[in-house]
């Protein structure tokens, strides 16, 4: 990787397939429910690891977590469908 500035070490990280559905369940919106359940399709991609990992995020979320749990029933529900 090239860099245009003077600084030595460059850290690089790429989101997985599950942080970017997991972001996803904060706006909800249609498209974003349509690309979480794209991305819970990836062969590579597993649904009780996500269901986890959400909760997880959803812990550390501040305000009422209501809706956003709400969220994720709904991604589980539309994916055991």
């Amino acid at each position: 990787m090239v860099t245009q500035s003077n600084v030595p070490n460059v850290e690089v990280y790429v989101a997985s397939a599950l942080d970017v559905a997991i972001s996803k369940l904060g706006r909800f919106g249609d498209r974003d429910q349509h690309d979480i359940q794209a991305l819970l399709q990836l062969p590579y991609v597993d649904i009780g690891e996500f269901e986890r990992l959400a909760r997880e995020a959803i812990s550390y979320y501040v305000g009422d977590e209501t809706r956003i749990l709400g969220n994720l029933k709904v991604v589980l529900d539309n994916y055991h469908a």
